[in-house]
């Protein structure tokens, strides 16, 4: 059971990510200190920073650092078009099934004959682009040690259904639910490099991913009526954090505090910002698009943190002097003090 002072949701919602560097920046500024993280699709990514980072100054800087490079030279979008022809085909059936009564049969079907005819996953973008990026800019083998961090994946049923699932959830209907896997419990780095993989794998966009045996993609997809997948705050009220900082990526997600009656929430969300639109702000990976995110997480984080920083802080004081009094009550233990 974890009984952290303070953990930190990250949301999913793509190049608006960069909303989470200034975020964390001003966390860092105002003194609060993380002792948990979890995070969905690109939150994931910002989340493995944050708990592979030897403190929350040091994961700012390299968000900051990550982020500028993804507006240059190191956009996660590389374009590929080898296999275009099928994916439209699928692409197509997927949404047909959504208005069709037959359709689901028809998606079925097509899975199946891809399946059997050894058909290789389709997606718009190459996941060995963000696979580097990954390797680039978080260490993974300090996530077995660092702040305890979980991640939301989606249980893939394949690319006609993970895309029925998203036009269903765009149409009002709900999805099931995402699974929470804590990355200090895969036993190699190359299980967390998939999880992270699979967390921020958009079906069509980027290809699914297997984590202990089973497949998943973006896990922003769960629970899509209560946004609770892509805000995954349950895996840290079930390990006992009792004050949580929710960070979204819009000002109209459906996630609900009033949900958690039993946690502090303090939330942060964008405002006062331009928008390009809901694809142009999800893909919207330009040098001057990312900077504009990064300085507004900056002045909400400030705006909506400020008022409560001296609690936190006093939070973070009294835990570490309890700590202290326990490591001093051990040591006096270790030399036969308080023996009758």
């Amino acid at each position: 059971m974890l009984n952290a002072t303070v953990a930190l949701v990250l949301s999913g919602g793509g190049a608006k990510g960069a909303y989470q560097a200034g975020v964390l920046r001003g966390l860092s500024e105002l003194g609060v200190v993380v002792d948990a993280v979890s995070g969905a699709s690109i939150g994931s990514l910002n989340a493995a920073m944050v708990a592979s980072a030897p403190s929350l100054s040091v994961a700012a800087e390299r968000m900051q650092e990550t982020w500028c490079a993804l507006g240059s030279t190191d956009s996660p979008t590389s374009l590929r078009l080898k296999g275009s022809t099928l994916m439209a085909a699928r692409l197509a059936a997927s949404l047909a099934s959504v208005y069709l009564p037959v359709g689901g049969p028809v998606v079925q079907a097509i899975g199946a004959a891809s399946a059997y005819f050894g058909v290789p996953e389709i997606s718009l973008y190459c996941d060995k682009h963000v696979e580097g990026l990954i390797q680039k800019y978080i260490s993974l083998p300090d996530l077995s040690t660092g702040v305890p961090m979980w991640v939301s994946l989606y249980p893939s049923q394949g690319l006609e259904q993970d895309m029925r699932a998203i036009v269903g959830g765009l149409l009002g209907r709900d999805t099931a639910q995402s699974d929470y896997i804590r990355l200090s419990e895969l036993a190699t780095t190359d299980e967390r490099l998939k999880a992270l993989l699979a967390s921020a794998a958009i079906p069509l966009a980027f290809p699914r991913q297997e984590v202990n045996g089973k497949k998943y993609v973006d896990g922003g997809i769960g629970g899509w009526k209560t946004s609770s997948g892509n805000t995954p705050i349950t895996p840290l009220i079930t390990h006992g954090c009792k004050h949580v900082i929710v960070t979204h990526l819009s000002d109209g997600a459906l996630w609900n505090r009033h949900d958690y009656p039993n946690t502090t929430i303090i939330e942060i969300r964008p405002s006062g910002i331009e928008r390009k639109g809901a694809l142009g702000d999800l893909l919207g990976f330009e040098l001057s698009s990312i900077e504009s995110w990064i300085e507004q997480g900056y002045r909400d984080t400030l705006r909506c943190v400020s008022p409560v920083r001296d609690a936190l802080c006093i939070r973070d004081v009294t835990r570490r002097a309890e700590t202290g009094r326990s490591a001093a009550v051990e040591r006096l233990l270790n030399d036969g003090f308080f023996i009758d």
